[in-house]
């Protein structure tokens, strides 16, 4: 726990970062959380993401472009 540039009281920041692979465009249900989709263009020029998530998230996407050719 330390300070940042959000604030400058120690704190715990979480962020969830999750990657799926999109059969189609629609939803399937109502989604119990709220979910933003993204795509790998979009990822890069989001403001409200942090930095260290983008960096994951490129990383991500060009993971499963490269298990895709597999």
């Amino acid at each position: 726990m330390s300070p940042d540039n959000h604030t400058r009281q120690p704190h715990i920041h979480i962020d969830h970062l999750f990657l799926a692979v999109a059969e189609g465009v629609g939803p399937v249900s109502e989604p119990v959380h709220e979910v933003r989709w993204f795509t790998a263009a979009e990822i890069a020029e989001q403001p409200d993401i942090a930095e260290d998530l983008r960096v994951q998230a490129k990383d991500l996407f060009g993971r499963v472009a490269e298990a895709s050719t597999r």
